[in-house]
């Protein structure tokens, strides 16, 4: 679960302003002061610039910004695969051309028609 001062944080890098944040958010403007300024110390470094009354990302709130998307992004997958019936989830495996081809291919076969079932049910990725 990403904590809620860093989904401040991502509402105020998609704004680029406290107060439409804090509406997004549902809470007050001094509210996302205070989790922007809790980063700031965290991280000991500033995240945001004010120039000519405009709000900008400094270097470090632009690396910031960029791992907890990911973050975010990679929780929202695993809810998703938490959550998906393990009969649909995906099998992968890599083998190299010749190993693909001379070792690896009849016993696969043999073993996808002894199972039919995981045709339909599983997503299998063979990458040669």
């Amino acid at each position: 679960m990403i904590d809620t001062r860093i989904e401040t944080f991502l509402t105020v890098c998609k704004t680029l302003n406290y107060s439409q944040a804090a509406k997004l958010l549902n809470i007050t403007q001094p509210a996302v002061s205070q989790h922007i300024q809790y980063l700031q110390q965290r991280y000991g470094t500033p995240l945001f610039t004010y120039k000519d009354r405009k709000l900008t990302l400094t270097p470090a709130g632009k690396i910031l910004y960029d791992t907890m998307i990911v973050i975010q992004n990679d929780e929202a997958n695993m809810i998703a695969r938490m959550h998906e019936p393990a009969s649909q989830q995906e099998i992968c495996f890599g083998v190299t051309q010749m190993v693909g081809e001379f070792v690896f291919s009849k016993p696969f076969s043999l073993y996808m028609k002894r199972h039919p079932e995981l045709n339909s049910k599983r997503k299998i990725i063979a990458r040669l």
